[in-house]
């Protein structure tokens, strides 16, 4: 029981690394996909 509590301890701030990674990755993208949308829409406004 003590070991799986133990592991656990471990995980933690591991998941929440990756947790913290996968938002960056998605503001990453969102902004990549903003930059992308916003040079579309000035093509079309040329």
């Amino acid at each position: 029981m003590a070991n799986s509590a133990n592991s656990l301890c471990v995980l933690q701030p591991f998941s929440q690394v990756a947790m913290a990674r996968q938002r960056f990755l998605l503001f990453k993208r969102r902004d990549l996909l903003g930059n992308l949308l916003g040079e579309f829409i000035d093509a079309s406004l040329i």
